[in-house]
């Protein structure tokens, strides 16, 4: 908006001195060319500046309705269930707690006691 501001003071400045120096110098016969050249350069500037305003209106409105259709698609994905529907089959036995896995350590390190009441092993892929 400053912009416009700017380039209006600027052109208005610009059509003026010329008048002003037209009335002091009696010589507007010889200017009258060019004042209607400056005249017809600042309709065409000044839309030209118009059409800039409508695109930058035109352009947040669509930068509004972006924003509304993103809050739309949040919307829409909140609602969504993440979880896939659980099969009704083995998946829903609870497992047994009192089960005992015996994994062969082969030649793996070891730390602390074989004989412990509970052993935790870790396994690890590198590839």
């Amino acid at each position: 908006m400053k912009l416009k501001t700017i380039i209006h003071s600027f052109l208005a400045v610009f059509l003026i001195l010329p008048l002003l120096n037209c009335s002091n110098t009696g010589t507007s016969n010889q200017q009258d060319p060019k004042l209607e050249a400056i005249s017809r350069e600042q309709k065409i500037i000044l839309s030209r500046l118009e059409s800039i305003d409508k695109n930058q209106k035109d352009i947040q409105k669509s930068i509004a309705d972006l924003g509304t259709s993103i809050r739309n698609v949040q919307t829409a994905v909140g609602k969504i269930n993440t979880n896939p529907p659980v099969a009704q089959n083995d998946q829903n036995k609870p497992d047994d707690a009192d089960k005992v896995f015996d994994i062969p350590i082969g030649n793996s390190v070891v730390l602390g006691p074989k004989d412990a009441k509970v052993t935790i092993t870790e396994w690890m892929d590198f590839q």
